[in-house]
Order: C-alpha cells, then structure tokens, then sequence
C-alpha cells in the first residue's frame, strides 16, 4: 500500500526533496567539492542499474539525494557504484538495522564513495528488495577539499572507522528498542572495503543482506536468509533427549579448538578445513598439540584454478587426504594475495585417512554428530550462496537463560533473561569457530541460530580414521584416566593397545570430572555416585571382582587384604595399611591409590600383581614397613 501511496504524491509533486539524511552526520558526506549533479527525479520500484554518462572525468567522490521506503521489516537497499575498470564501492545501504524510520533521507550521501582515489565512473547498482527508492541526483565531486575545515584524517582510513562506529550505534539501538540478543561493534571485516567484504563475507550477489553479520561482537545472532530471520527451527525431538549444551572448548577440562585466524578473500572453505584438520588431531593424539596447518597448501594445490576466488571444503580435505598438508612455517602468507614458496623439505605433513560428507534436516540430527567431534559446516546467506565454518559446540535455548551482552563502546554490559514469550525457546544455538580474525565476535566465535528454510541444503564435513604425521604416530597417542575415576580417555577412535591392562573398553565422557563415566550418543554421562564411608578391614578378605572405590580403605590389625582383580581409586582415596596389617595383591592390580603405612605393615606383590600409586602422592612406606615383590611391578 505505501508503494503506491507514494507513486501517488510524486506523481501529484507532493513528495518533497529531503533536506537531511536519518541517522548520518558529515562522515557520510563527500570530502570533496561538488563538481556536477545529474539530475533524476525518477520512482525506482525493483532493482535496476543506472549508467552514468560516458565521461571520462576523473572524480574523487560520488553521493546521491534520494528518499527510501522501507515497506517491511526485511527491507533492504543498497546502491554499488561500478567504475570503467569494473571496481566496486558502497555508495548507500540501508535496512530496518540501520535506519529504523519507514521513510529515510538521503541527502548528499555516501559512505565508500567518500572518498575516492580518481576513478571514472560507469554505473550504479541499485538491489531493492521490499523497498521503493526515489531518486533525486547523483553528484559528482572533484579532488579539491569542500571545506577547509575538513579534518586531514578524514581522508584515509580513520573516515571509514568513524562511518562504522555510527552504523554499530544505530545497530545497537535497533537491537535493544526490538530484544535482539546481539551486540554489534567495529570488526575488521566491517572496516574492509566493500568489494573485499563481501568476498569474505560470501556474498558474492550484491542482492545479499547479511543482517550485519560482520559487525557481530557478542550475544546470539539469527542467520538471515531469503525467508526472513524468524523461522528458525525447533529441535526435533524433546530438549531433554540431548545434553543441553556442549562445547569442544570445554571437554575434558581442555580446549581442543585451535586459534581463530583471518582469512583472504574467498578462501572461507581452506580456513574451515584446516581448523577441522587441526582440532582433529589434538582429539586423535589425546594431546594439545595446537598445529598450526597451512591454509595456503590448500588455497594453491587442491584446486584446479588456484587462488583467492572460492573453492569447496572437500577439495581441502581431498588434497589433505591424498596429498597431505604442511603446516604454516612451511607455505605462509607474506600478505593479502602475495606469496611465498612453499618450503621443499616440510618438517611436517599431515594426511587425513577419509572424511564424510554429512546432509542433514533437523538439529538433532546435527547435535549426534557434533557430540562425537567438531564439524565443518557449510552455511548459506541464501540459496546459492554460503560460508564455511567450524561447529564447536551448541547450546540450547530455554525459559530461564541468562545471555550476556558484553560491553561495547556505549552499549553497557547487561544480562537478558530468556522469558516464556521469547521466539528462541526452543532454538538451537551454534557455537562457530569462524574466519574473520579474533577482533570479530567473541574472540573469533559466535552463538548463531540458523533458519529452518535452508537447513536441509547445509551439509557438514567429519574426519573419521587416523592421522599420517612425519612426527608422531598411534604409539604417541595418550591413554590418560586424569580425574582417576576408573574411565580412561583416548581421544578418538579405538582404545590404543598401549592403553594399561586394566582400562575400560568404555572410554571416559569426562576425564576433568570423577563424577561422569562413560558418554551416550546423547551427550549425557553416566553418573559416578561417590559413597565416602571409610571401608575397614577387620578379618581375612579376598577382593576377587572388579572394583572402583570413591572411599577410603583401613587395613586393621591382624587382618590381610587379598586384591586379586582390578581395584581402581578415586582421585584423593587412599589406602592404609595400619601396624599388623597386612596388603596381599595377588594378580590382582591396584590402580590410583595413595598408600599410607604404618611402621609393622606389610604388602605383598604376586603372581604379577600391580600396584598403581597415585603420581601426585608417590610412593613411600613407613619405617619399619615391609614390602615384598615376588613377582610384579609398583610404578
């Protein structure tokens, strides 16, 4: 109806000419004197391109009087200029995020075309979408300064920097005045020119509205696609069927996500495979070894067409399983697009034995396979067009949550508490590892809740069978029980042999926390119920059947203890062998214990008997104590 409200008043000239633009101060104005203006008066309804004369005059700064009709929450507009050598830059844009008003005016502005280095203007480009453009003018402005009173600074890099403080002002304020449970601040990926954004951003069609993704700093931010940002899908089956959160920053008591780095242009695809590739292999070795993989390799060597203009997830992982790849000293990036030779003899190669590529339709279906290691996924803006990331994790969104939006520039640190009239009860958030360098998010990361229109398009990416490395292999592999609850942890894959005699064919879910035991396909663990009464042994006992004791043992006087099977302590139980008593292992294997004697006891080691002391307390016997090995080890 407003669309053709307003054809009616123009067509009247009842439309008047703006005098001010909504929300823009002098940063959004060129910083040169106006040299021409072309005049247009003309209705935009749809999309179109506008080209400019053919004139070979050189300008410094382009800017626009127009009038924008926001028609509905997803309106969006946004006008590229195209120079005569086919480069890009943002002259305007503008959405419910940035310019709430139905009505905005523009008047004189510009955001990219500021400040230009003397081009020669071709065309503009003008994507409307749920949103009518009158325009005024276009002006032309030459390389004299408009006003003497222009700040020097304001035509380098710092113009651009104050033009995005004020787009994450009005971001922050359309999100708090509307509930959104993001905050948006100045990210390197925000400050980067507008052709080289959206190269790293993946939308290579300019019709794409990333609902400012690229300023994210914190909070948990909904994908926008081309059904709207409101549709994201609930789980599947009820919430309590899986864990209600997990994150592979937080397992084990270790992070076993590498560092979050910046990639070039379209490379989105080798960063996500190499961070794939390098957690993987800290979850397979059961060891922080933190590699740091050569984004590179794979950006020049698994493609046909090598470079910076795309590739897929899958070339990566091809070229790392046939192939292999080096690490970064080997084949690093000197700058943006230049490069160096990779090195002819790497200390490292690293081989994948195989991947599978994963298509799913529901979370649940996403969480299985999330639980067992991270992801590579593949995330759409629309239906054509996407990004690669990692999935580290996810948390799942009920009454009750507190979500912290961290403090940025004006934004206060605040708690929002999640109430039963949300419309993200019952959403998936997903922890990425993304690619924009750590200034971007949190650290690099992102809580985002994706739409359920494109979910069935997305697929993932999962390393199954072993590592190939020049510098370690199975045997390096840690078999570690670190919280001493009886459950061992291995990483991925089968318990290695080395593993000890007495560990579990079951590994543990959580080696951080004695109380957790083995893991379902669920995420939950099994629980370990400490009973803390102190056992005492007053007569002859013979313990023939596997145990694992959470209390502590007192071997009295003039009784024995004969362990003849597996006995696992608890981290902090000891056992004490009192004056007169006597500790007989008899093939039997006693694993984490702290051992306290007094000065007349006695322990006895066996038909190859074992005792495991607890390594934080070692191994000591009272004066007077006697210990004899027939046939066995105490380590």
């Amino acid at each position: 109806m407003k669309k053709y409200l307003y054809t009616i008043l123009w067509l009247l000239g009842l439309v008047p000419i703006s005098i001010s633009a909504d929300n823009v101060k002098s940063f959004f104005t060129p910083q040169s004197r106006l040299s021409r203006s072309i005049s247009h008066n003309t209705l935009l309804t749809r999309s179109d391109t506008i080209f400019i004369n053919n004139d070979t005059t050189l300008i410094n700064g382009l800017s626009i009087t127009a009038d924008v009709i926001q028609e509905t929450e997803n309106s969006f507009v946004r006008i590229i200029l195209e120079d005569t050598c086919g480069n890009e830059y943002l002259v305007a844009e503008s959405a419910r995020i940035y310019n709430e008003n139905d009505t905005v005016n523009w008047n004189n502005y510009s955001e990219e075309t500021c400040n230009l280095d003397s081009v020669v203007p071709h065309c503009l480009k003008i994507i409307l979408i749920d949103a009518n453009l009158y325009l005024y003018s276009i002006n032309m402005h030459d390389g004299e300064l408009s006003s003497p009173n222009k700040a020097p600074e304001l035509r380098n890099d710092s113009l651009r920097q104050v033009q995005v403080a004020q787009k994450v002002e009005a971001i922050n304020n359309y999100n708090i005045r509307n509930g959104k449970l993001w905050i948006a601040g100045i990210t390197g990926v925000a400050l980067k020119p507008y052709a080289e954004r959206k190269a790293i951003l993946g939308i290579a069609n300019d019709s794409c509205n990333t609902g400012g993704f690229e300023f994210y700093k914190s909070g948990i931010f909904v994908m926008p696609n081309s059904g709207g940002n409101t549709n994201a899908t609930r789980d599947a089956t009820p919430t309590n069927t899986y864990v209600k959160s997990f994150d592979w920053r937080n397992r084990h008591g270790k992070n076993w996500i590498t560092t979050p780095k910046a990639q070039v242009r379209k490379t989105c695809w080798a960063f996500a495979a190499a961070s794939l590739i390098e957690s993987y292999i800290n979850l397979y070795f059961n060891r922080n070894l933190n590699y740091d993989l050569s984004e590179l390799d794979f950006v020049m060597n698994s493609t046909d067409e090598p470079g910076f203009e795309g590739g897929y997830v899958s070339n990566a992982l091809n070229y790392a399983k046939n192939t292999g790849v080096v690490t970064e000293d080997c084949y690093p990036f000197t700058s943006s697009y230049n490069t160096v030779e990779k090195c002819l003899e790497p200390e490292e190669i690293i081989k994948i034995e195989n991947y599978n590529r994963i298509y799913y339709s529901n979370n649940d279906e996403l969480k299985k396979e999330i639980i067992k290691n991270p992801l590579c996924v593949d995330i759409f803006w629309n239906i054509a067009i996407g990004h690669s990331v990692l999935f580290v994790g996810y948390n799942e969104i009920a009454i009750g949550d507190s979500i912290m939006l961290e403090s940025y520039l004006d934004v206060n640190p605040a708690w929002t508490v999640i109430d039963e009239n949300s419309e993200h009860v019952g959403k998936t958030a997903w922890i990425i590892k993304n690619s924009y360098a750590e200034d971007w998010g949190i650290d690099g990361y992102a809580y985002i809740i994706l739409d359920n229109l494109m979910l069935n398009r997305f697929k993932a990416y999962k390393l199954v069978g072993d590592i190939t490395s020049l510098v370690y292999d199975n045997d390096d592999i840690l078999c570690t029980d670190n919280d001493g609850d009886g459950y061992y942890f291995w990483g991925i894959g089968e318990k290695p042999a080395h593993c000890p005699a007495w560990a579990l064919e079951e590994p543990d879910g959580d080696d951080s926390d004695y109380t957790k035991g083995p893991m379902n396909e669920y995420g939950h663990c099994l629980e370990n119920i400490p009973q803390n009464d102190t056992i005492y042994i007053t007569t002859d006992t013979v313990w023939n059947e596997r145990k694992f004791l959470y209390n502590h043992v007192v071997i009295c006087e003039n009784a024995s203890l004969t362990i003849s099977n597996l006995v696992t302590f608890y981290k902090g139980v000891s056992i004490t062998v009192s004056n007169g008593g006597v500790l007989i292992v008899d093939n039997g294997s006693v694993d984490n214990v702290i051992f306290k004697t007094e000065h007349s006891a006695k322990i006895i080691v066996k038909n190859n008997g074992t005792i495991k002391h607890n390594k934080d307390s070692g191994f000591t016997l009272a004066s007077g104590a006697e210990l004899e090995i027939l046939s066995g080890i105490i380590y």
